[in-house]
């Protein structure tokens, strides 16, 4: 058998967090529309007409593809799944660096030790959130978007805390204790709040404008840019919450960074070709050192001997204890785009550039100051920061939304996670054909289109947040929508696009099927060991299959055709699960040896086709007898980390869905090969498509 290298588990897990939501298929026909008509005759079929649905998540769009010829007939975006273009801007670590939270227009979770998006939380704003911080106790980010100070309980999810009128521009700071927040309010005023709650206990007017506020490493001073009088930096004693000094630096000041020992901070010019040093025990300037023009973000090194400040046009690099520049490095510029920070290796060897005019990432020696490696990531990147042992870096971009995973010795990125919270990444079909439901993970609503016109129609189905997989009761009356939010299923009336009943399933559901009568839906979920048995004639949990410890990341789930037996893929052993409906015990474990994610069964019962992510595969089972036959039939090679599956009505046609390289296998399952490959939407490593269904 030929295929893809094996996959680690971390890596698996990942695949599986973007792309088991890709479970749920419904196979339907559709009539031929004028225009198709007239087009030439397609090959013979017993079918009238198959579109096949792929959703592509980087890009926001939903491809339809005419099955018969292969080729995209349609495009159609899927922005207004979210509301808002998906705009991550800011990164950090967890306290104890097992997480990394990023921000957009959501807030997410990533996991790094399984690779794996642990959750996602949309932001109540309706422009993308500018700042994040992390308590350093942890358990608690403050986001700062549209003016606003949000306190967020990471372990709820939850926005506790909202501040009103305080400045998107200079954003807020944390004590080193992680005690008190700071903030500037869009009022003069310097607020001083409880972290842990996010209340505000003092307000000291200090004048304005504002550009950006910092912290002497002791908590005792708080400097801000910008303030009292213009050209100047205010300096506050955050003891006695006095102003302790205002200090003339000569230009409008910009980002400030404070040495170690806290002796020296550091002000750039925006508008200036200078950075001024003020020495803080006298607060006054100590010298100002001539950089190129426009200095916006400064970063001082691990060992405070060098500060480096990214201009429009160059990088350069101050020597802190002669106080003057000794290298400029040219970095990628664009007078519309304000450069990025720096972030450093844990040694300090290397500082990591995000070029947010190239969608690269600069790797500079620190000592030779030469750049070393040039990474491609996703669009504008905009923040980087490192794992603790350096062996990793992240760096998120702003205009595609996604999370690239850097390998730092190989320099180049090893994985790319998608703003998953808002990227549709489950399609669905109703079985009449005319209509196909979209989700999107982080969304909290499901778009409907209209598959004669491939347009959005109605209004947006809300539903609990982060949408995982979609399916349909087999009279197309009702859609099941799991939620990995909080865990439920919701119960949708397709005929007014109203929810009608939220049902409780098992942590993190991943896929839903309708049995044939119509009577019971089956969810599978990440983490739980066990299925959820949903009643549908009354809208309540009736059962649990468990499953066992040995289940994990279980993703694809199908029904046979006579409703006698559930199929489910585990993708972290290897196995498809066979589950009696009618004792509801498991009678079966086949083990692939592989990754199994999405399975799909014939219309007769016979066959079972399984996506293998790690091995980029699809197994065909021969499901025929009561026992299944543990040997595959066939391995058929298709595109990289296959992920969806959809079969037309006569079963001649397999489709694959493969996110590794955004296309889509179509195999002829009477000689178990693929016959065609039809590019679709854009994206980027393991994030572009989702969900199929045709």
């Amino acid at each position: 058998m030929k295929g893809g290298h094996q996959m680690s588990r971390a890596k698996r897990s990942y695949l599986r967090t973007l792309i088991g939501v890709a479970a749920a298929v419904v196979v339907i026909s559709t009539p031929l529309t004028a225009q198709a008509a007239a087009r030439p005759p397609a090959p013979k079929t017993t079918v009238a007409h198959q579109i096949l649905y792929v959703s592509n998540a980087t890009n926001g769009t939903v491809s339809a593809i005419d099955a018969a010829t292969g080729t995209v007939t349609a495009t159609i975006p899927t922005t207004s799944l979210r509301g808002i273009p998906i705009d991550a801007q800011a990164s950090r670590l967890s306290p104890d660096g097992k997480k990394v939270y990023v921000l957009g227009d959501s807030l997410a979770e990533y996991d790094i030790a399984t690779g794996a998006v642990a959750w996602a939380m949309a932001m109540p704003t309706a422009t993308p959130a500018e700042q994040l911080l992390v308590n350093p106790n942890g358990g608690v980010a403050y986001v700062v978007d549209n003016n606003r100070l949000l306190t967020v309980d990471l372990a709820t999810r939850k926005v506790v805390t909202t501040i009103a009128n305080v400045s998107s521009d200079v954003g807020a700071a944390l004590s080193p204790d992680g005690r008190t927040l700071y903030a500037v309010s869009t009022k003069a005023q310097l607020l001083t709040l409880d972290a842990t709650t996010g209340k505000v206990a003092t307000r000291l007017h200090i004048g304005g404008p504002d550009y950006a506020i910092a912290l002497s490493p002791d908590g005792t001073r708080a400097y801000v840019s910008g303030n009292a009088t213009p050209n100047s930096v205010t300096v506050v004693n955050t003891t006695t919450n006095s102003v302790a000094a205002t200090i003339p630096v000569g230009f409008l000041p910009g980002a400030i960074a404070v040495a170690a020992d806290g002796s020296r901070a550091y002000v750039t010019s925006p508008n200036g070709t200078s950075v001024a040093v003020l020495d803080t025990a006298t607060n006054t300037v100590a010298t100002t050192v001539t950089t190129p023009p426009n200095s916006q973000q400064i970063v001082l090194s691990p060992d405070g001997k060098q500060a480096f400040v990214t201009c429009t046009d160059y990088l350069a690099v101050i020597d802190t204890a002669t106080e003057t520049v000794t290298a400029t490095i040219p970095i990628a510029s664009n007078d519309s785009v304000v450069p990025a920070p720096v972030s450093f290796s844990p040694n300090g060897a290397f500082a990591y550039l995000p070029n947010p005019a190239a969608n690269t990432v600069s790797v500079i020696d620190t000592a030779s100051h030469a750049i070393t490696a040039t990474i491609t990531v996703g669009a504008h990147p905009t923040s980087s920061l490192f794992a603790p042992s350096g062996a990793t870096a992240f760096v998120t971009s702003g205009l595609d939304g996604t999370l690239a995973v850097i390998d730092t010795a190989a320099a180049k990125v090893t994985a790319t996670v998608a703003d998953a919270v808002d990227a549709p990444t489950t399609v669905a079909v109703s079985p009449d054909g005319t209509k196909a439901y979209v989700g999107g993970t982080a969304s909290s609503s499901v778009r409907v289109v209209d598959t004669a016109t491939h347009k959005i129609v109605g209004s947006p189905i809300a539903v609990a947040g982060h949408p995982t997989a979609i399916a349909f009761t087999p009279d197309g009356a009702s859609a099941l929508i799991t939620s990995g939010y909080d865990s439920t299923l919701s119960v949708v009336d397709t005929v007014h696009g109203k929810v009608t009943a939220t049902v409780p399933v098992g942590d993190q559901p991943q896929s839903v099927v309708a049995a044939p009568d119509g009577r019971t839906a089956y969810v599978s979920c990440m983490v739980c060991q066990q299925i959820s048995v949903i009643d549908l004639t009354t809208d309540t949990p009736s059962a649990t299959i468990p499953l066992g410890a040995r289940v994990g990341g279980s993703s694809g789930l199908a029904v046979s055709p006579d409703g006698a037996r559930l199929y489910l893929t585990s993708a972290d052993n290897g196995d498809v699960i066979v589950v009696d409906t009618s004792t509801r015990t498991i009678t079966q474990r086949l083990n692939l040896d592989g990754s199994p994610t999405a399975i799909a069964i014939n219309a007769s019962g016979t066959r079972a086709y399984v996506t293998d992510s790690a091995r980029n595969v699809v197994f065909v089972l021969d499901i025929a007898a009561a026992a299944a036959t543990a040997t595959p039939l066939a391995a058929v090679d298709v595109g990289l980390h296959p992920a969806g599956l959809a079969i037309t009505q006569d079963g001649a046609t397999v489709f694959a869905a493969n996110t590794g390289s955004n296309t889509v296998s179509a195999i002829t399952t009477a000689v178990s090969v693929v016959t065609s490959t039809v590019a679709v939407g854009t994206g980027t490593l393991d994030s572009g498509l989702e969900g199929i269904g045709i």
